[in-house]
Formats: C-alpha cells, structure tokens, sequence
C-alpha cells in the first residue's frame, strides 16, 4: 500500500547541498572560461589558478603540527565553518542577496515570473471582432481592447479561482498536500512555505523579503489601479462560498467605476514596476508615520495573502497567445493596476481569461506553478458549473447572516 506523505514530512530527511571540493571548482571554473579566451589569456589564468591552489600559507593543523594551506584551502575552511550556521545551505541566502535582491533593476522587465493558464473551457459573455465591429485584425502580439468594462464571466471565474487558491493555502497551512517527488526522489518542499503572505519590500542597494506570520484574513484586489481589501473567510473562519465571493468583486468593481478621474487615488503600485533604489526612496516616504493612510496600506498589502488584478481589457475571444502573455506582465497600460512586490498575483482580463505574475526572490516559478495549476484544473473540473442562468453557491444571498 502507498504511503502519501504530508506536504513537509521529507524535508528533513534530505540531505543538505554539499560543498564541492575546492579542486573540483577550479577545474570547472576553468573549463567554462575556454570558450571564451585565447590561448595565451588562459595561460595566464591557470598560472593565477595555480597560485590559488598552490600551498603558502603556514597553519598549525588539528594534531597541533605546523603544515603549509593554500589560499583555496583557508578559503574552503571559512565555507565549510558558514554552512555550519545555515539552516538549510550554504547557498541559499547568497542566492537571494545576490540573484535577486541585490538587483537594482526594474523587476517589471527584468525579474518577475509570469504564467499564462490553458482558457476556460465554457466561456460565456466573451467579446471578440465581430462584438466590437472591428474589421481589421490587429497585429499578433498587440491585440488588446481596452477600456471595455467589467464582465459577469470574469467575476465569477475570478471568484471561483481565488477560492480554490484560498483552498490550496488551507491544505498547505494543515500540511494536508502531498509531498512531491521528482522522478522517484522527494523534493524539497520548503519553498511552498513563501507562496501566501509574502511581498518584497524596496531598500536601498538590498531588498527585504517579508513573510507575514499572522493569521491571514483577506487578499488585495486591484481594479482601476485602487487598492481594496477584501475578506476570503466569515468572520467565524469558514470559507466564503463563489457567490458570496462575486459580491465582494461586484461591489469592489462598482466602486471603483463610480470614481470620476479625479476621485482615483494616484496609481502607486506602478512604481513598484521601476528601478529599486528609486522605488525604496518613494517607499520610505510613504511609509513615514506622518502618513497613516499611505502607511496602513502598505500593511495591508504585506499581510493579504495574494494580489488579484481585475481588468478592464481584454485579448479578443479569438485569443492572440502572445498578446495575453504580454498583457499579463505589463497590462495594456504598462505597469498599471499591479503591485509588483507580491509574490502572488492572479490577473482576470474582462473576457475572463486568466494568469499570474509575481516576484520571483522567495521560490522558484515551479512553486507558484504548481498552485496555479491546481487553481486552472479545479475550477475548470469543478462539478459547479459557471452557467449564465445559474447562479454560484451563496450563504449570504439565502441566509443573510454569517455562517
């Protein structure tokens, strides 16, 4: 009979990135620099390697005899002592720091990850050419109708898939997922703990990742580049039901296309898509105690558990692949209507077509990936089926009280 391990039940039995002999490293180093220099360049690097690894440096060893160490050695010694204080390798805070964030570039081009999701099988309500009018078939890749609304279809696939990443997070934080496997050998699971709660904070030179440990209530829903929270349990804990979540997303849209221009708050999340150290300048004014209002959003968006972007644009039903893969990073206006520090964020174009982009510090794509997927298949095999005329489940529309 097979044993379904519990999502973190391997972790600790795999064994810890090893560090490679410091010969070994050399010769590799070595090896991939050969394409790229002359003869008489890589002379001259190996008599540099040479040296490194050549002994002339006196220590007393552990038997308390004196023995001559390379300038590799002492090296490699100082690195074996740091892996000893690591919790799980040598290399995964330099990675961090180094890959990510230590990079000063715009993560909007430069970093995010992105994934485009296989489209609903039955759509309904979707606009395409022949809706619009429009003859003339645009250029592959840059086909986008904007400024086209809001519609039924994209609220309640919107609703219906934050559910099930709301259910994904319930299953994680009860360590009721499997653990994976790769091939026949398990995988290390620890990345699944960054999905929910975490966002990137802008500092100058070297970015922060936050995880926040509390009990997480709500995510953040973006509409008109306006920042709402919106709850994803009752106020005794259970989950919301599809229908009870489209009310929230209805009234989230309703309020903010009741907004004159005028009335829109600035759109600030587009900062977030440019250069880091100019956004930690703008980051620590809004973050100053002078401004309570600008500060109590920032908290809020670091303690939602994802970001949701609901647009109003979308690829024509007739769906330009490249014009959707575009859209989900920069939006039809680029930058807009997205907060690009949040590890998680689920986008719905009006047409109802969904994807995810979000920072890429805290876990490989594979991870995010694997929650997306979850989020595609069950609610495209969900036995509920999204219909025109039949409604999504509900406790508040029947009841009217919180259950």
């Amino acid at each position: 009979m097979a044993i379904i391990r519990r999502v973190f039940d391997n972790d600790k039995k795999l064994p810890r990135l090893p560090l490679p002999p410091v010969r070994q490293t050399m010769e590799r180093y070595y090896e991939s620099l050969q394409p790229l220099f002359t003869e008489s360049e890589l002379l001259e690097i190996k008599k540099k390697i040479d040296e490194f690894l050549a002994p002339k440096h006196q220590v007393i060893g552990e038997n308390g005899e004196k023995q001559m160490v390379s300038t590799a050695d002492v090296l490699q010694k100082r690195l074996v002592e740091y892996e000893k204080t690591q919790q799980y390798s040598w290399l995964e805070l330099w990675w961090e720091e180094m890959a990510y964030l230590g990079w000063r570039e715009p993560l909007f081009i430069n970093s995010n990850y992105w994934v485009s999701i296989f489209p609903h099988p039955k759509p309904y309500g979707q606009i395409g050419y022949k809706e619009l009018g429009i003859k003339t078939r645009m250029e592959p890749g840059r086909a986008v109708f904007k400024n086209v609304g809001y519609s039924e279809f994209q609220i309640r696939v919107a609703a219906s898939m934050i559910n099930k990443a709301v259910e994904f997070k319930d299953m994680l934080d009860n360590e009721q997922l499997p653990s994976h496997l790769v091939g026949s050998k398990p995988m290390c699971m620890n990345q699944f703990k960054n999905l929910f709660g975490v966002t990137r904070l802008p500092r100058p030179e070297r970015d922060e990742i936050y995880k926040y440990t509390g009990y997480i209530k709500y995510i953040i829903v973006m509409v008109r580049n306006q920042i709402y929270r919106v709850p994803i349990y009752t106020e005794k804990g259970k989950r919301l039901l599809d229908g009870d979540m489209e009310d929230l997303l209805n009234r989230v849209v309703e309020d903010a296309q009741s907004l004159k221009d005028s009335e829109l708050e600035p759109p600030i999340g587009i900062i977030s898509a440019g250069h880091r150290d100019r956004w930690a300048a703008a980051y620590a004014e809004l973050a100053q105690h002078n401004n309570p209002t600008a500060q109590a959003t920032l908290q809020e968006i670091q303690h939602s558990a994802f970001a949701v972007s609901l647009e109003d644009f979308c690829v024509p039903k007739e769906r330009d692949e490249a014009s959707f893969q575009r859209l989900l990073k920069s939006g039809a206006n680029s930058g807009h209507n997205r907060w690009y520090d949040k590890h998680i964020s689920m986008i719905f174009d009006r047409n109802g077509n969904y994807g995810a982009m979000g920072e890429h510090s805290p876990a490989d794509a594979v991870v995010p990936a694997y929650l997306h997927e979850y989020v595609a298949t069950q609610t495209y095999n969900s036995k509920v089926k999204l219909e025109k005329d039949r409604g999504s489940p509900s406790v508040f529309r029947s009841v009217g009280s919180d259950d």
